[in-house]
């Protein structure tokens, strides 16, 4: 839309007519209908949506021969049970309809230079609610409101532009109507002889400008969460708040960390209420932005802090080992090298050296002989942990913490050892149940209602929520956090992209504050998962160059970086390849001979076939 080119057409008119909803006035659902599917859901008042839809169509029938009904005429054909919401509907619409502000500009502008302004409404509503409903959105000043259902013409016949130029006083080419129906708005004013501007309806120029919401629309268009998501990134596209092509990590942010970071902190909130906890910690380094949309959507005395439970620092205090996944044996065992050859100054006599290049196998065993040694390393800075923790007030406050995903509950785990009681976690996910059964040690609730982890690529997820810090060093004695100095590339690229990605992710929860206030929006875990995995699914050239400088650590040590996400940058025969050396790696692990490679083998759960004489 060319605002420019409108206001040469406003300066030559004398007249400038606007039509109402998704012109002047935005509401923040894909559908329209999906106002009373939303109703329904906050007065759980089930088949309201399916009723508010059938009795206007019944009204339609019924006043065939009015040009359109009005809105007692709808309530006529809804049940008594339903009759409340006839207020409830109006005082509803009211609070979410957003003004579009590109053509409150044109209107603010037609205002200036001292033009006659009409309204003209195809609509069942009554003008003075649809008036109330303009003037507290910032319009007002107009000369004259026509609204079909009062008048009994409409632009969808072109009768009422035929009033309005009998009115006017004008010849039709002296009027210029806006609005976004291409039939009413523009061929039906075209005829009569009355310019006319279409604008684009904000839904399509969302899926004009990102690929993956039709496919979003089309697969979940029966959740609510669906409608509530794509039309507020609507409206923010209408009203030039996002523009990927200016500033595209803060509409990465708004678009995809929005609704992530908002739901999973709306159900955090809703369940920290029930268990009446006075005290949320948030884990380093995801809980840096959750804390932050937490803290904006909070209407609680819940107090948050930010607190470090470092992996390293679990797995010294911990020396949690066993019960790890193949896979991520090599990763656990060399940190504990590194932990060994941190705490030389606190081990017996003559140390013997960590075995930093063997096996798996022999560092294991280095472990199990240097137990005594672990054990005192583990005392030590278990009590360094703990003078950290006292500085968060928490001895006899009901106090929970608040991560993303976990396998081995490490933050969890290192924060109840030290403190000696059990505490309880909120995660969005909790991971591999079937394989550590971890789920019988500890207290949580998981976002995600599956055992899994269901995102395509979880390394998305952290890349939204990591904090702008380098990684995690250690703790010091006195509990000061170390960064760690010497960082890659691939982090320092993430950090400066952060905060405007951080702009982005607020701006979503406030905008969802402006618009619904405290009503629940029903993002479920399936709708926002669903909206994640399709960006990790589908690319475009622009955003790879976008993400080609980007990497995420994928192991303890920070060590391995991987582009992100995966699918965008691996081709098929790397994929192939990265398999046959994890294949490797279960192999060196488990012993695996080579005349069994034939054979079907289980490990931890997964059975895998090995072909004869496979190279790796």
């Amino acid at each position: 839309m060319d605002i420019n080119y409108i206001k040469e057409l406003v300066r030559d008119s004398e007249i400038i007519s606007f039509d109402i909803f998704d012109t002047l006035l935005l509401r923040p659902y894909a559908k329209p209908v999906d106002l009373f599917r939303h109703l329904e859901y906050i007065h759980r008042a089930e088949y309201f949506y399916e009723e508010r839809i059938l009795a206007e169509k019944k009204a339609r029938k019924f006043y065939s021969n009015q040009e359109d009904i009005t809105y007692n005429q709808i309530y006529e054909f809804l049940p008594e049970k339903f009759q409340f919401f006839k207020s409830e509907e109006i005082h509803f619409e009211k609070q979410v309809l957003t003004p579009n502000f590109r053509i409150k500009e044109i209107f603010d502008y037609a205002k200036v230079l001292g033009k006659k302004i009409i309204i003209v409404s195809d609509m069942y509503l009554e003008s003075r609610v649809l008036s109330d409903i303009l003037i507290s959105k910032g319009f007002s000043g107009w000369d004259k409101l026509y609204v079909s259902s009062e008048l009994g013409k409409a632009k969808y016949t072109g009768s009422v532009y035929n009033l309005i130029i009998k009115e006017s006083g004008f010849p039709p080419e002296k009027i210029l109507h806006i609005g976004d129906n291409y039939k009413a708005d523009y061929l039906m004013a075209v005829e009569s002889g009355i310019k006319a501007i279409h604008i684009e309806k904000p839904l399509d120029l969302l899926f004009l400008d990102n690929p993956r919401a039709k496919i979003f629309y089309n697969r979940f268009q029966n959740y609510l969460g669906t409608s509530i998501i794509l039309g507020l990134i609507s409206i923010a596209l209408c009203n030039n708040c996002v523009d990927k092509h200016t500033n595209y990590w803060k509409y990465f942010g708004f678009v995809y960390g929005g609704p992530v970071c908002f739901s999973f902190m709306k159900w955090v909130l809703e369940n920290a209420k029930k268990l009446n906890l006075e005290k949320l910690l948030f884990i380093a380094r995801d809980g840096w932005i959750l804390e932050k949309v937490f803290n904006l959507i909070n209407t609680t005395d819940i107090k948050t802090e930010y607190i470090y439970a470092p992996r390293k620092l679990s797995l010294a205090v911990t020396v949690d080992y066993l019960r790890r996944i193949p896979t991520e044996a090599e990763s656990v065992t060399s940190a504990l090298m590194k932990i060994y050859e941190e705490n030389r100054n606190i081990l017996f006599d003559d140390p013997e050296p960590a075995p930093y290049d063997e096996s798996v196998e022999e560092k294991l065993d280095f472990i199990e002989k240097h137990k005594d040694v672990f054990e005192k390393i583990s005392k030590i800075s278990g009590e360094k942990y703990l003078r950290y923790l006292k500085t968060f007030s928490l001895e006899g406050c009901k106090f929970a913490i608040v991560d993303t995903i976990t396998t081995y509950f490490t933050a969890q785990k290192l924060i109840e050892k030290v403190l000696k009681s059990k505490i309880f976690g909120f995660y969005w996910v909790t991971n591999l149940f079937h394989f550590t059964g971890a789920e019988l040690f500890y207290d949580f609730l998981s976002f995600n209602k599956t055992k899994r982890n269901n995102i395509i690529d979880w390394r998305i997820m952290e890349f939204i929520m990591t904090s702008p810090e380098p990684p995690i060093l250690k703790l010091s004695d006195e509990g000061i956090v170390e960064y760690t100095e010497d960082i890659t590339v691939q982090e320092k690229n993430r950090i400066d992209s952060f905060g405007n990605m951080e702009d982005g992710v607020l701006s979503f929860s406030q905008m969802v504050l402006n618009i619904f206030g405290n009503i629940d929006l029903y993002l479920d875990n399936l709708v926002v998962t669903g909206w994640i995995n399709l960006f990790c699914d589908i690319s475009t050239e622009y955003e790879k160059e976008q993400f080609s400088n980007f990497g995420f650590a994928t192991d303890i040590n920070h060590s391995e970086y991987n582009q992100i996400p995966r699918k965008w940058f691996i081709k098929p025969v790397a994929k192939k390849k990265k398999f046959v050396r994890k294949i490797s790696n279960i192999e060196k692990v488990f012993s695996i001979r080579n005349e069994d490679k034939h054979k079907v083998v289980r490990v931890c759960g997964i059975k895998i076939k090995f072909k004869k004489n496979l190279k790796v």
